[in-house]
């Protein structure tokens, strides 16, 4: 709990006061113990990140108990004003620019991690919505409210310094796509250490809360019908 009341402290210093840059709000429908906040982009551990918006961010409940089967898994979603459409290149250099600047500035008061010797390696899947699933067709009040164009798979080799300040391999898995009503883009993003088909019960959860993902105007309208 005090990691968690820590990390919300780091970023609550780049939140969003009314959680809409742009008039924009992200939502998301996670179960009561997946907590979460919402943060300006570019964040201010990482102020080198090209990409402007609002990042909206859902942890499992394990997220900072390195016992848990959960640990450091959870979503995040990133709405990105005038983004174009990213390339595995432009994915890995934007997301490493995040996760180095994010563990050198938890890690600031432990040491410090060697930021630099991090590596992230993203491609593109051609992977549908089914086969990304456990294999089984999900209900129809599942249905993704996201319409990606494109979908990555990626790893990234880091040191975790939140809970145990050792080295850590994280799996994600990435949608892109367009925001039908602006001009702007989206990240649908599930990291976890634990691969996919390792973790499935884990994943499907982690995917069923991207599902829901809509941007809605500081009215509370839906971006997305």
């Amino acid at each position: 709990m005090r990691r968690l009341i820590a990390f919300l402290a780091l970023i609550l210093l780049t939140s969003i006061p009314s959680v809409h840059a742009e008039d924009v709000r992200i939502h998301l429908e996670a179960p009561n113990r997946w907590r979460g906040e919402a943060i300006r982009l570019p964040p201010g551990f990482a102020r080198d990140m090209s990409w402007k918006g609002v990042e909206e961010v859902r942890f499992a409940p394990g997220m900072f108990d390195a016992k848990a089967d959960d640990f450091f898994s959870y979503v995040f979603v990133f709405y990105l004003a005038e983004a174009k459409k990213p390339s595995g290149k432009v994915l890995t250099k934007e997301l490493l620019k995040y996760y180095r600047g994010l563990a050198t500035a938890v890690a600031r008061n432990k040491g410090g991690v060697d930021a630099d010797s991090f590596k992230l390696t993203v491609k593109e899947s051609k992977k549908t919505n089914k086969s990304a699933s456990t294999g089984a067709k999900p209900p129809v009040r599942s249905e993704s409210k996201l319409k990606p164009e494109s979908r990555f798979v990626g790893t990234l080799s880091w040191t975790e310094p939140f809970a145990t300040m050792k080295p850590q391999r994280l799996h994600f898995e990435i949608q892109s796509g367009p925001c039908p009503s602006r001009k702007a883009r989206f990240l649908a993003v599930a990291v976890s250490p634990h691969p996919p088909e390792k973790a499935k019960r884990l994943w499907t959860e982690m995917r069923r809360i991207l599902r829901t993902t809509e941007f809605r105007s500081a009215d509370g309208g839906a971006e997305f019908e």
